[in-house]
């Protein structure tokens, strides 16, 4: 028997950041939904480089081993438990007054990864949110994507010690259609049908950290948060045209509700164009594709914040 993705889950637990390389002792993991999956290990080889008076390679040698991946999936209200890995991705520790701003707290998680049919397990320690994203796209499920950098892999044909199991989440999935609602720029809604897609990316810029004698990475450090996206609309004016040759900042905000009630506000305090490109065809309408860049904002005290809506 060969292992099958239907038969493959992810389940994660938070760990304390003291001690990132230790499993939490009896874990209650909770199980996450996914579309596709990456996470493990990258192990990378040299060939030695040795003659011995023939032309043959004489030998191939370990030389790097980095624990990382990430996945894709469906977005939903409360995709991990208490949003523990939204909060991860722009390094907030939790929601104050259901209000939550980018930060430096790196929340280390721990992750088993199954499979079921061949009964192979991989546990991984002190991974760390690296990158998020957001795709909005017409007529669509809005999309996530996680990216991980994290400390060490083991793997064995057992389910982590003393591991309780909690469900996956199974809040309704947003779609681009009937949940998304209130897309403003500088505070000002869209017109009806005047964005087309849209996609925001958080990137932390995690790096782990190396040493003679370690295989994986001693520790991840977290470095300049970098917030930006591109967003593409019909072309009915020149304001975000303006705004590039004026290099004038503007905030960029949307809601996302699910039929229950559950649902975010994002907001980008402050935005600048790096550039708007607008192609040309014969045969269809014309678009705008404008990339963006988040800058921290004074007045908001943030580059991104999360305001948590629920009934």
């Amino acid at each position: 028997m060969s292992a099958t993705g239907a038969n493959t889950y992810l389940a994660m637990i938070k760990q304390d950041p003291a001690t990132p390389d230790v499993m939490p002792a009896t874990p209650a993991l909770t199980y996450l939904n996914w579309a596709e999956m990456d996470v493990g290990a990258d192990i990378t080889t040299s060939k030695s480089n040795n003659v011995q008076g023939t032309r043959r390679l004489t030998d191939i040698t370990i030389t790097g081993f980095s624990v990382g991946g990430g996945i894709q999936a469906e977005m939903m209200y409360q995709f991990s438990p208490n949003d523990e890995l939204m909060l991860a991705a722009i390094m907030c520790e939790k929601f104050t007054a259901d209000v939550a701003k980018d930060g430096d707290f790196v929340q280390p998680f721990y992750f088993e990864k199954g499979h079921r049919d061949i009964k192979q397990y991989f546990k991984y320690f002190g991974m760390a949110v690296d990158t998020w994203t957001m795709e909005y796209k017409d007529s669509s499920m809005v999309e996530c994507s996680f990216g991980f950098v994290g400390l060490k892999e083991d793997a064995d044909d057992k389910p982590s010690v003393g591991a309780t199991y909690v469900a996956a989440t199974d809040n309704p999935v947003f779609s681009t259609i009937t949940n998304i609602s209130d897309i403003k720029i500088d505070g000002v809604a869209t017109g009806k049908c005047e964005v087309k897609e849209f996609t925001v990316e958080v990137n932390n810029n995690i790096t782990g950290k190396t040493g003679v004698g370690v295989l994986g990475a001693c520790e991840t450090n977290a470095h300049k948060i970098d917030i930006g996206g591109k967003f593409t609309a019909y072309f009915t004016d020149l304001v975000l045209y303006n705004k590039l040759l004026a290099g004038t900042p503007f905030s960029f905000e949307w809601t996302v509700k699910d039929a229950n009630g559950n649902g975010y506000t994002f907001l980008l305090p402050k935005c600048k164009l790096e550039s708007d490109k607008m192609p040309v065809k014969g045969s269809e309408d014309i678009l705008t594709d404008a990339q963006f860049v988040a800058l921290g904002d004074a007045t908001a005290d943030c580059a991104i914040q999360i305001t948590n809506i629920h009934p």
